[in-house]
């Protein structure tokens, strides 16, 4: 799946922000637990077309360009565009339920996933999925923001953004041994159910924080944003290097841990199975650890130093891109698995400090709203053009390679060359999202607002 601004004195006076005070603290551990795993399952499901790319491009006789899109632009046109005015709604409305709607929603589509007997239907289907993620991420956040006092925020989100290496990693291990005992439609089958059941267990016991707190104690209510207030945000310059950097760090993130199975499986002839046991390991844990590490040392130093909300991630990242093409080059697959081990937990740092720098960008009124702007700009850059750009450029390169008999790398199983190096020449582009975090980081204080 931000702090504010120099002129908020001018600002219309804002509804406090509803405290985790106002919860039992058992209560809003039993909430953040909740929605991380929603956010595991949105992942889950998000992500299991990954490993099962090679058997669903088999049986329905697609390209990689194909696939790229399958992953990417299906689920990520719907899932950015609807995310703008679902948010809206979330900022105005029971978050709770606009939650638990969606997840019922991207949950029944997965299942029917794999009921497709075409590209076009599963084409469709996905953005199904995409439809109903949207619905996840921008409520979700904006809840937590109000559970967690700010000083906690940036460990809080990062919680939270445990869900995107653990739902990867359960999508991957589940994924490949439902895909190798019963086949990649049960996989798909059997991704969906749980989350139909758990829609239904956040719709009756989560709260919903603006039903529960009585508008007295928090003085005036706040005035409801405009179209204008929402423009206003790209006249924000750490809110638009945010959007860059994100939008950037994603394009290099869904495209490198979209293809990877599929490279391990042409380049050593793993099985579905061990691929997905293998990458469901290595991206879960240091991902996990990378997510927390990055979330627990920016609340450590940015009380000193608040650009460390993006310059710790920028600095993670500068050391994760060359760390890629070593593994990418690596002759054997565990040489290469072991290689990928740094970089992969350094690309999860951002994820935390990044979604708790938007909160602390706006009112609260806007958080909703302001994470689905981001997202828009952050998925459509990174699911919607990362997945398909590395699939078209692996079409592309094995089509030079063949016509001109040029041979692309040594000791690799031909058919794995080109999808490998354009793996490695996405992923130098992580440096130019450390450019962003960088220039976020020199304006952070000066931006901040809740």
């Amino acid at each position: 799946m931000t702090d504010a601004t120099a002129d908020s004195a001018s600002a219309p006076p804002q509804a406090a922000p509803p405290s985790a005070r106002a919860f039992n603290p058992g209560y809003v551990r039993y909430a953040m637990v909740l929605l991380l795993i929603v956010y595991t399952l949105n992942f889950v499901d998000r992500q299991i077309v990954s490993i099962l790319n090679e058997d669903i491009k088999e049986a329905l006789g697609a390209s990689d360009t194909q696939m790229g899109l399958l992953g990417g632009l299906a689920f990520a046109l719907f899932y950015t565009t609807l995310g703008i005015p679902i948010a809206v709604l979330a900022d105005r409305g029971n978050r709770v339920k606009i939650i638990a709607t969606g997840l019922a929603i991207w949950s029944a589509m997965t299942a029917v996933c794999g009921l497709a007997t075409n590209f076009l239907q599963i084409f469709l289907a996905r953005i199904g999925v995409g439809v109903g993620e949207a619905a996840c991420t921008p409520p979700a956040q904006s809840l937590i923001a109000d559970y967690v006092p700010a000083e906690r925020r940036a460990s809080a989100m990062a919680f939270y953004a445990l869900g995107i290496p653990l739902g990867t990693m359960l999508g991957f291990a589940f994924g490949g041994i439902f895909a190798q005992a019963f086949g990649w439609r049960a996989a798909l089958l059997l991704a969906g159910g749980p989350g139909v059941i758990l829609a239904v267990i956040v719709w009756l016991t989560l709260k919903e924080p603006r039903l529960h707190l009585p508008k007295r104690a928090h003085g005036p209510p706040a005035s409801r944003p405009s179209v204008g207030d929402y423009l206003k945000l790209f006249a924000n310059p750490t809110y638009v290097h945010l959007c860059c950097a994100g939008g950037v760090a994603a394009f290099v993130g869904y495209g490198l841990s979209y293809w990877l199975p599929a490279y391990f499986i042409r380049a050593f002839q793993m099985s579905v199975l061990e691929v997905g046991l293998v990458f469901g390991v290595a991206l879960g844990f240091t991902g996990m650890i990378g997510t927390m590490l990055g979330g627990l040392i920016v609340d450590h130093f940015k009380k000193r130093f608040p650009g460390a909300i993006m310059a710790v991630p920028a600095t993670a990242l500068l050391v994760a891109s060359p760390a890629f093409i070593l593994a990418l080059t690596a002759p054997t697959k565990w040489t290469a698995i072991a290689f990928l081990a740094a970089p992969l937990m350094l690309n999860s740092f951002w994820y935390g400090p990044a979604f708790a720098a938007v909160q602390s960008l706006v009112a609260p009124s806007q958080r909703a709203t302001a994470t689905a702007i981001y997202l828009f700009v952050v998925n459509l850059i990174g699911l919607g053009g990362g997945i398909p750009f590395v699939g078209w450029l692996s079409d592309h390169l094995g089509q030079i390679a063949q016509a001109g008999d040029i041979p692309l790398g040594m000791n690799t199983a031909v058919a794995a060359l080109p999808l490998r190096w354009s793996i490695v020449i996405v992923g130098t582009l992580g440096l130019w999202a450390t450019v962003h975090m960088f220039l976020a980081a020199r304006t952070m204080r000066r931006d901040v607002v809740s």
